[in-house]
């Protein structure tokens, strides 16, 4: 497989348009191309992330929300979703970072039930807030 089989030369100028967009508004950005755990094809990854909240330093923990896919199914149709996402938890949740369930549902972090399964628990709280010592409900 060769860079032109995954991306047109536009489609890599408009991924790396979208992660320095993200960056203005405050995120940074990391992706991945893997084949672990994608069987024979070869994955796509990017996560936004930031450490603050609407002017509150986030305390442990930085805010990450990601999309995955098969990168022959659309690099950039994966990294648009990973932005909606960001930009949608940003929009919608000014208090605290919601979480990022599956399916790419945010959920407000006082509905979730703190969970150390698989590292997808409770965000944490911002400075301003009481921290959880882990273990019960958040």
């Amino acid at each position: 497989m060769t860079m032109e089989n995954l991306m047109t030369t536009d489609d890599q100028d408009r991924l790396i348009k979208l992660r320095l967009e993200m960056w203005a508004e405050g995120w940074t950005s990391e992706d991945q191309l893997t084949t672990n755990g994608w069987g024979s094809g070869l994955g796509y990854s990017i996560w936004f992330n930031r450490w603050d909240w609407h002017g509150k330093k986030l305390t442990a923990f930085r805010a990450t929300y990601h999309a995955h896919g098969l990168a022959s199914e659309g690099i950039m149709r994966v990294a648009e979703k990973a932005a909606s996402l960001a930009r949608e938890a940003w929009a919608k949740f000014p208090h605290e970072p919601p979480n990022q369930m599956a399916h790419y549902v945010l959920q407000s972090p006082g509905d979730y039930v703190l969970s150390n399964t698989q590292g997808h628990g409770r965000l944490p709280a911002t400075e301003d807030e009481p921290k959880h010592n882990g273990g019960g409900r958040g």
